[in-house]
């Protein structure tokens, strides 16, 4: 799962950086992964840290036992520290997260 860090300034919107959490990994050692921050990066350097918390691992074994319905994939997303203001454009004047869980098709609001 990918949370992708976007920023607004003066010179528009740009892409902080991509942060992420592996459904595998949960699946793996069988824990969700608790409210704690992640590392954003871009261009492998860090330069945010994002606090997230995702709970996925009732669903992610529904799924891998092929059960017809289950429990739902929950997601935190609480603060985000920007780093380095460059990586934002200068100073953002608003910042934001997009999740993007690979597999899962687009939905129109």
């Amino acid at each position: 799962m990918q949370f992708v860090v976007y920023a607004a300034g003066a010179s528009g919107e740009v892409e902080v950086g991509v942060a992420a959490v592996s459904l595998e990994a949960l699946l793996e050692d069988g824990r969700d992964h608790a409210l704690a921050p992640v590392s954003v990066k871009h261009n492998n350097v860090e330069v945010a840290r994002l606090s997230v918390a995702v709970k996925a691992l009732a669903a992610l074994r529904a799924i891998t036992k092929q059960a017809a319905a289950g429990p739902a994939l929950v997601v935190q997303v609480s603060e985000l520290h920007l780093l380095r203001a460059e990586s934002a454009g200068a100073a953002p004047r608003d910042a934001w997260v997009a999740i993007d869980v690979p597999g899962e098709p687009e939905r129109e609001g």
